[in-house]
C-alpha cells in the first residue's frame, strides 16, 4: 500500500508538459481560469482526503486523493487551453530548437536560483536548530504567505495587459503610464493587507497554535516587509519577461539568490531562527528592487521614483498613526476576547484604517475610472 501511494504521489510529474497551457492562459489574460482550476484542486483534495480516510484507505487513500486532485487541475488547463486556442487559425510558425533553448536557458537559471532561495530556508533552519523549529519558522509566516498569494494573483492577472502596451524604449507608448497605474494599484491593495496581517499575526498564532509557537514581533515584521517586496518584484519580473527583457531578469535573480543564501547563513549564525527570512529581506531591499528599478528607469525609460516615494510615504503614515494612537488601538484590541470572530473584526478595522491612509497617497481620480474599466473588461 505504501509503495502504491508513493507511486500515485509521483505520477503527476508526468503532467509537467501541460504547464505550457497554464502559461499560455496567463499570457492570454485568462489567469482566472488557472486560479479557478487551482481552487477546484484544493477543494477536491480535501474532499477526497476526508472521504478516503472515512473508508479506511489509509496512506493509499492520501496518495490517491493527491493524484486525482492534481489530475483535475491539469485536465482543466488542457481543456480550456485547447478551447482557447481554437480562436487562433492559420499555420503555426516553425521555431528552431536553438531559439527555444536561448529562451529556456534563462527560465532554467531563474527557476533554479528562485527555488534555491526558497528551499535553503528549510535546510538552514534544520541544520542549525532542532528540526521542530522548521514548524515554528513556517507557521509564523502563514498569514504573510496568504497576503503574498493575493499579490501574486494580482500580478499574474495583470502583467499581460501591461506588457502588450509596450512598443519599445523611446517610442510613443502608453506603457509607462499603464505600468505605473498597476504599481499604484498593487501598493493600494496589498500594503494595507500585509500590515493588517502583521498586527494580527501574534493573535492568530496564539489562537490556533499557542503562544509558545510565536517567535517574535521582529520576525513578523521582517516577514511582512519581505513578502510585500516579493509581490512587487514578482509583478515587475513578469512584466520584464512579457516585454522580452528576460536576460536582464536572469542576471538579477542569480545575483539576488546568491546574496540571499550567503546572508541567510550569516544571520542564522548570528541572530537565530529569523536568519533565513532576514537574508531574503536583505537581498530584496539592498539589491533586487534597485536592480530592477535600474532596468526600468535607464533601459526602458519608465520613471519609477514616484513609486518609491509613495511607498515610503505610506509606511511613514502608518508609523505615525501607531506612534500617536497605537496605545489606544491596542487597548481596544486587548479588550476583545481572543476568538476567531474578534480576530476577523480586528483585521477588518486595521484594514479599513490603512485603506483610508493609502488611498490619497496612491489613487488618482482617473485611476478609479481605469480600474472599473479594467474589471469590466475582465468580467466581459
Amino acid at each position: 500500500n505504501n509503495t502504491s501511494a508513493f507511486l500515485l504521489i509521483a505520477l503527476p510529474i508526468f503532467y509537467m508538459p501541460l504547464f505550457v497551457f497554464r502559461d499560455y492562459l496567463v499570457a492570454d489574460e485568462k489567469a482566472f481560469i488557472v486560479s479557478s482550476s487551482s481552487l477546484l484542486q484544493l477543494i477536491l483534495i480535501s474532499i477526497f482526503n476526508v472521504s478516503f480516510s472515512y473508508f479506511g484507505m489509509g496512506i493509499f487513500g492520501l496518495g490517491l486523493s493527491y493524484f486525482l486532485a492534481n489530475s483535475s487541475f491539469f485536465l482543466c488547463l488542457y481543456i480550456f487551453g485547447k478551447l482557447n486556442l481554437k480562436k487562433y487559425q492559420g499555420p503555426a510558425e516553425e521555431v528552431k530548437l536553438t531559439k527555444i533553448w536561448s529562451v529556456n536557458k534563462h527560465s532554467l537559471i531563474q527557476d533554479v536560483f528562485g527555488r534555491l532561495s526558497y528551499m535553503t530556508d528549510n535546510i538552514i533552519i534544520s541544520r542549525y536548530f532542532a528540526f521542530g523549529n522548521v514548524t515554528y519558522f513556517f507557521t509564523n509566516q502563514r498569514l504573510m504567505t496568504l497576503g503574498n498569494t493575493f499579490s501574486q494573483n494580482f500580478g499574474s492577472s495583470s502583467w499581460a495587459s501591461v506588457a502588450k502596451t509596450y512598443k519599445g524604449p523611446g517610442k510613443d507608448s502608453d506603457f509607462p503610464e499603464i505600468f505605473n497605474f498597476f504599481n499604484r494599484a498593487l501598493i493600494f491593495l496589498t500594503a494595507p493587507l500585509f500590515f493588517t496581517f502583521g498586527l494580527n499575526n501574534k493573535s492568530f498564532i496564539t489562537l490556533w497554535l499557542g503562544a509558545e509557537y510565536y517567535i517574535s514581533d521582529f520576525f513578523t515584521w521582517v516577514g511582512v516587509t519581505t513578502y510585500f517586496a516579493l509581490g512587487v518584484i514578482t509583478f515587475w519580473g513578469w512584466v520584464l519577461i512579457g516585454i522580452n527583457q528576460i536576460k536582464e531578469r536572469t542576471a538579477i535573480i542569480a545575483i539576488a539568490g546568491t546574496i540571499n543564501i550567503i546572508a541567510s547563513v550569516y544571520f542564522t549564525n548570528t541572530l537565530g531562527v529569523v536568519g533565513p527570512i532576514l537574508g531574503t529581506l536583505i537581498s530584496f531591499y539592498c539589491f533586487y528592487l534597485w536592480a530592477i528599478l535600474y532596468v526600468f528607469e535607464v533601459k526602458l525609460k519608465v520613471k519609477m521614483i514616484r513609486f518609491f516615494i509613495r511607498m515610503i510615504a505610506i509606511f511613514a503614515a502608518y508609523y505615525l498613526i501607531y506612534s500617536l494612537f497605537g496605545s489606544k488601538l491596542q487597548f481596544v484590541i486587548e479588550s476583545l476576547s481572543l476568538s476567531w470572530i474578534s480576530l476577523i473584526l480586528q483585521g477588518a478595522c486595521h484594514y479599513i484604517l490603512f485603506v483610508l491612509v493609502a488611498a490619497p497617497l496612491t489613487i488618482r481620480p482617473t485611476d478609479v475610472t481605469k480600474l472599473i474599466s479594467f474589471i469590466r473588461k475582465k468580467l466581459a
